[in-house]
């Protein structure tokens, strides 16, 4: 049975580097931001975790349940949460290692909606082309910007 997962918050764990503040990054709400620290399977790295962040739009407060190695998120007034939620992977490293926590905190609230592609094909060449259609949940914060992750395989395609 695999441990449950670690859950730090924004305002009980800190990067071990010093954080400058930036005027362009959004401010980050205790509560609403929150670092996971899943177990690597197996047992050939045991002090290695897999790090995702997760964002919401409300304040919420996180319920670790290790009877079936759940978490929920509930709103800190009670209720059901209704607000939208941004999960994104940090990357895997040592155990307690947070120098990537805080690096997602500027495509906070950005995300795409309702995507578009359209396809051409002319003299035997395929083309595609994208519209993200990039939402922002905060659009006073004019530095929000789409963040789009391409694996290594996709990027030997765009060249």
């Amino acid at each position: 049975m695999t441990p449950a997962p670690t859950v730090h918050t924004t305002h009980q764990t800190k990067p071990p580097h010093t954080t400058i503040p930036t005027t362009n990054r959004p401010a980050v709400t205790q509560g609403s931001k929150f670092i996971m620290e899943l177990n690597e399977p197996g047992d050939e790295l045991p002090n290695q975790t897999r790090k995702f962040v997760l964002y919401f739009q409300q304040l919420v407060v996180p319920n670790i349940h290790t009877a079936d190695n759940t978490i929920t998120f509930t709103p800190v007034n009670g209720g059901v949460y209704t607000g939208f939620m941004q999960l994104a992977y940090l990357g895997a490293g040592p155990r307690g290692d947070h120098s990537n926590d805080t690096v997602l905190d500027n495509h906070l609230g950005v995300y795409s909606y309702k995507p578009k592609a359209s396809y051409c094909v002319q003299n035997n060449r395929a083309y595609a082309s994208f519209d993200w259609n990039p939402n922002n949940q905060f659009p006073y914060r004019s530095t929000g910007t789409l963040l789009m992750v391409t694996m290594p395989h996709h990027v030997i395609k765009t060249k």
